[in-house]
């Protein structure tokens, strides 16, 4: 299973560092090689090969053309955009490691790519997505000449940046690759907010209303010995805490989309049980989202790898027999 799949972070770190030292050997040597473009190509080859074609992270713009003038229209070419993060590329001889490279590189990204971005048709209506939904959009930029690297971070509502380090630029390794696929991650994965989740999942959700729905109807008519016991030994637990019988669970029905007509058949301790399943799916779901996306960002994205095969029915059941077995989470 694919759900094994982790990346090698200091196997890809190794990588490029080599790539970049290859440049480097050029540059002493006043060689063709000794070029940004050089960097570039070859960073954004092994971030594909081995982060993004794994994680599912769409490819980026390569040379978005952005406008930096200040009082006229003058452009510049980020060197690749994924949504809201900007990498710019440095060569690795005289690189980030002096201070003035380190420094221009830095105003580039902050006096004139973040405002180009700004101004940009496309990337205001991304950022008005992001505000619509209640969430702080950030423009992130990661500086590298392939040995080291420099973070900054943008908040587009309180308009200030920060740069990581202050001083000085992080080695090229395991932790700052984490960082960087954090990064771009956040870009485009959807934000685990309290209350885009109740919007989303919640009771007056389209989602709610058809997975209770089904799940009621195949309670109503279990095909298996199996989902007849486990309702009956539910009802035994579930009938010294709550009412089950209590004809207000029948008024719950209206909530999740059941008809005047339906209500009046609906059975209460089915549609209790039915509506338990199914919050209790979606926490499952969402607490091994939250173990592969922040235990570790070179992990897959375990809704990510449900999402690939939902349409593959023995595939999803084992899934879901991981989910349930707590696999997922010990993993």
């Amino acid at each position: 299973m694919s759900l094994e799949m982790k990346i090698n972070l200091q196997g890809l770190a190794d990588k490029i560092i080599e790539s970049a030292k290859a440049v480097e050997i050029a540059c002493r040597k006043n060689e063709p090689l000794c070029h940004e473009e050089n960097i570039r190509i070859k960073v954004e080859e092994l971030l594909q090969e081995y982060a993004w074609s794994k994680l599912g992270v769409p490819s980026p713009i390569l040379e978005y053309r952005v406008d930096v003038g200040t009082y006229v229209k003058h452009y510049g070419r980020i060197d690749s955009l994924y949504g809201l993060v900007l990498f710019e590329y440095k060569k690795p001889y005289l690189g980030l490691n002096v201070s003035s490279v380190r420094n221009d590189a830095i105003d580039k990204v902050i006096k004139e790519y973040i405002p180009g971005l700004l101004r940009d048709k496309r990337i205001r209506a991304l950022i008005k997505r992001i505000k619509d939904r209640g969430l702080i959009p950030y423009i992130s930029a990661i500086i590298t000449d392939g040995l080291r690297v420099v973070f900054i971070e943008y908040n587009v509502e309180t308009e200030s940046h920060k740069v990581n380090p202050e001083i000085g630029c992080f080695n090229l390794n395991a932790h700052t690759i984490r960082r960087v696929i954090r990064s771009v991650l956040a870009s485009w994965r959807r934000k685990l907010d309290a209350k885009l989740l109740a919007s989303e999942f919640g009771y007056a959700s389209g989602i709610a209303k058809r997975a209770v729905k089904i799940l009621y109807k195949k309670i109503e008519n279990p095909r298996s010995d199996k989902t007849r016991k486990l309702f009956d030994e539910w009802i035994k637990l579930a009938s010294q805490a709550y009412p089950i019988s209590s004809p207000e669970l029948k008024k719950i029905a209206g909530y999740y989309g059941f008809i005047s007509t339906e209500m009046e058949q609906v059975d209460g301790a089915r549609l209790f049980y039915a509506i338990q399943t199914y919050y209790s799916i979606i926490l499952k779901l969402l607490a091994a989202e939250v173990a592969s996306r922040f235990y570790d960002s070179a992990l897959s994205s375990f809704i990510e790898e449900i999402r690939r095969i939902a349409d593959q029915p023995t595939q999803l059941l084992s899934y879901m027999t991981i989910l349930e077995d707590g696999y997922v989470y010990s993993w």
